[in-house]
C-alpha cells in the first residue's frame, strides 16, 4: 500500500523528471558562476580562464563523440525493424532527402560566405614572436596536462 498523498505525488514527479531538473539547475548554476566571474576586478588570468573553460570543452567533446554512434545505432535498429519492401522505398526517400538537404546546406554556406566575406579586413595572423625571429611562448604546464584528457 503506497501513499497517494500530495507529497508522494510530488516525490514521484521529482523522481520522474530528475534529469531535466538537474540539467536546468546546472545551466542556472553555470550562468550564475559566469556572471560572478565576470564581476571579478581585473578579469581572470589565462590560467583562470583555462580552468573555467576546461569542463565545458570536455562536455562538448564528449557530446560530439557520442552523436555519431547514437545516430548509426538508431538508423540500423530502425532499418532492421522494417520489412524489405518498406525499407527499399524508405531508403530511396531518405537518400533523396539527404542529398537535397546537403546540396541546399552547401549552396547556402557558399553563398553566405561570398556575401558576408568573413575575415575580410582582419589582420593576417602572425607566426608568433615580434618578427625578430624570437621563438613564441611555450604552452603553459596546465595546458599540457589538460591535453592528456582532451
Amino acid at each position: 500500500s503506497r501513499p497517494h498523498g500530495p507529497a508522494a505525488r510530488a516525490r514521484g514527479c521529482l523522481r520522474a523528471n530528475l534529469l531535466v531538473l538537474l540539467t536546468v539547475a546546472g545551466v542556472l548554476a553555470g550562468v550564475a558562476v559566469g556572471l560572478g566571474v565576470r564581476q571579478v576586478p581585473g578579469g581572470l588570468s589565462r590560467a583562470g580562464v583555462l580552468a573555467f573553460s576546461f569542463p565545458g570543452e570536455l562536455l562538448l567533446r564528449l557530446l560530439k563523440m557520442i552523436i555519431l554512434p547514437l545516430v548509426v545505432c538508431s538508423l540500423v535498429s530502425g532499418a532492421a525493424s522494417l520489412d524489405p519492401a518498406a525499407l527499399g522505398r524508405l531508403g530511396g526517400w531518405a537518400m533523396l532527402f539527404f542529398l537535397l538537404t546537403t546540396l541546399l546546406a552547401s549552396a547556402l554556406g557558399v553563398s553566405l560566405a561570398f556575401i558576408i566575406r568573413p575575415g575580410q579586413g582582419a589582420a593576417p595572423p602572425s607566426l608568433g614572436g615580434d618578427g625578430d625571429g624570437a621563438v613564441p611562448e611555450a604552452k603553459e604546464v596546465a595546458d599540457s596536462f589538460l591535453d592528456l584528457i582532451r
